[in-house]
């Protein structure tokens, strides 16, 4: 009975063991909110925003946020397009006209309140220097 209790106890470390943790660029790819500054109710920085900081001082960030801006989410793509502004990527400037256009919205939270935005109104505050 003692073996088969312990033996229950220890198997879901052994299932966190077994996933990899995300790496930044998995962080950002995968993100279902744009969320910059301090969020919830803790008031804390997203693991999104951690992973773009992080992002921004590896050596081959704009390669990674472009591959971002091809096949993330929505929300991943708008941390890619901010990061690629960040570092001053001609990247951002190719791919601006099109989100600038976009009709779409994308889940944003301030502070402990999550809404819808527009894309194309953060993509504008982006280029402006407004998300730094």
């Amino acid at each position: 009975m003692k073996l088969i209790l312990g033996a229950l106890l220890f198997l879901p470390a052994l299932g966190r063991a077994a996933q990899a943790p995300k790496t930044p660029f998995s962080t950002l790819k995968t993100a279902e909110r744009f969320t910059l500054g301090k969020a919830g109710f803790a008031g804390t920085i997203s693991t999104e925003e951690k992973a773009l900081r992080t992002l921004l001082r590896e050596k081959k960030a704009g390669d990674q946020f472009a591959a971002i801006l091809s096949s993330g989410t929505q929300a991943g793509q708008l941390y890619a397009l901010l990061g690629l502004k960040l570092l001053n990527d001609v990247r951002f400037d190719k791919a601006y006209p099109g989100y600038a256009a976009s009709k779409d919205s994308v889940s944003t939270m301030k502070g402990c309140l999550v809404e819808d935005a527009s894309v194309e109104a953060i993509v504008r505050g982006i280029r402006s220097g407004k998300y730094k």
